[in-house]
């Protein structure tokens, strides 16, 4: 697990920065592209980012039901929109682009900029070359449990219950059980083809004992939704589905199902999958987007990071009616601190905001001593001749304390909980570093 069990600096620079690294489950939502837009009473309660610019729209005039995002991160240089009651569409590089309906909420800390309203990024690597998931798979081979080329059949189905998978090749073969905590990492691997298919899923209520410890499970194929995936309730249940070529889909529920019981589709109803959701190459979608009808609500609880989303559902505004799956996305929160077990991670290579880094010769910030034993001593190199403005965030961009400083400030840190920090200073003039 990517837990940090002491307190630390990373080093970059805002400005002009290093390489921006971190884990695929830090974001609700992270896709390489996107045909469609974010509209009205949409609400993104975690981390959102895309490798191009985004289309956000409101058809409502004020401020109420307007889309609503925990933080918005775009490669893009500005965001696309439309003007009030019209068809053109507009860019703007604010919140709240004039002449248009739109009010990207929440607005007073979106206006700040980064890291809540933050355009120009550098783009996070995707695809089967670029995304590390040999690291998921070797820990797998080497630590936990891995499953060879052709050892099973496509369309193999399994059942998460409490720390095991439970496996069928098909309706007639015996059942494969694996425990995690029978090896020493709770990582598996299944080494099937990218046309290969697995269907995947939570034991069902009051049959068993839901996902309550981390794992990580990958492979090459397609992943297919066939029923709830959930966690049981007081544990420190965590999942992470990573494929590297295939798409994840709902499962379109058959006319005539040959499996029985748990092992059967079910998927025309309201549902919820928990975990964190990587597709390295691919697509989210629905198997048959036109059932049910109506549609029903597919919630992700956790985060998801693909390609680009692709049809799920379809809805009529005049009419009312609507088929297939309406998305919900509820962000897992331990995800801003910890991901799961052997989880890829990516590095940009070349920073936010693009750019050399600031030579070592020429930045104010110096740290005196251990950074975290019980105050934080901070030093310019340089005394100021103003006040600059000092910055703790956390790993989610949040500002857990400020302070002003001319030469020399301690902050307050023995009391705050393990992991990454950053802190940022910033000048009057606009000049910002950060260790």
């Amino acid at each position: 697990m990517r837990v940090l069990n002491s307190c630390l600096l990373l080093f970059t620079v805002i400005s002009s920065v290093h390489a921006e690294t971190g884990s695929y489950a830090d974001y609700l939502w992270l896709t390489e592209t996107c045909d469609g837009f974010f509209t009205d009473s949409m609400v993104m309660n975690g981390p959102v980012r895309m490798n191009t610019a985004f289309f956000i729209v409101s058809n409502t005039p004020g401020r109420d039901h307007d889309p609503w995002f925990y933080s918005l991160t775009s490669a893009g240089d500005s965001i696309y929109t439309f003007l009030a009651d019209t068809s053109i569409v507009i860019s703007s590089t604010v919140p709240h682009p004039e002449g248009s309906n739109l009010w990207v909420e929440p607005y007073e800390q979106m206006v700040q900029g980064p890291p809540w309203f933050n355009l120009g990024a550098d783009p996070i690597p995707f695809g089967y070359e670029n995304v590390d998931w040999q690291t998921t798979r070797d820990a797998a081979m080497t630590l936990g449990y891995y499953f060879p080329p052709d050892s099973l059949e496509s369309g193999t189905r399994i059942i998460l219950t409490a720390s095991r998978l439970e496996i069928k090749e098909n309706p007639e073969a015996e059942e494969i059980r694996i425990c995690v905590f029978e090896v020493p990492e709770p990582v598996i691997w299944i080494d099937n083809a990218p046309e290969d298919t697995i269907y995947v899923r939570s034991v069902l209520p009051d049959t068993g004992i839901a996902v309550f410890t981390p794992m990580t499970i990958g492979c090459n194929g397609h992943l297919f939704i066939m029923g709830d995936i959930e966690y049981e309730p007081g544990y420190s249940g965590m999942l992470g589905l990573i494929t590297t070529s295939g798409d994840m889909e709902i499962a379109d529920t058959p006319l005539e199902e040959p499996w029985q019981g748990e092992w059967k589709i079910d998927t025309e109803r309201d549902m919820v999958i928990s975990g964190s959701f990587l597709l390295c190459d691919g697509w989210f979608s629905a198997e048959n987007p036109w059932e049910p009808h109506p549609a029903v609500d597919f919630t992700i609880f956790g985060g998801i990071q693909m390609i680009q989303e692709g049809i799920t559902g379809y809805w009529t505004p005049y009419s009312g009616n609507s088929w297939g799956y309406f998305l919900n996305f509820d962000f897992d929160t331990r995800f801003f601190t910890q991901s799961p077990p052997f989880y890829p991670a990516f590095d940009t290579g070349t920073g936010i905001g693009g750019g050399p880094a600031a030579p070592a010769e020429d930045r104010l910030l110096a740290v005196m001593g251990n950074p975290f034993h019980g105050t934080l001593d901070i030093r310019l190199v340089t005394t100021a001749d103003e006040p600059l403005k000092l910055y703790l965030l956390d790993i989610s961009g949040r500002v857990v304390l400020q302070s002003l400083i001319t030469d020399e400030r301690s902050l307050p840190t023995e009391g705050l909980p393990s992991g990454t920090y950053m802190l940022v200073l910033e000048s009057p003039r606009g000049h910002t570093e950060s260790l």
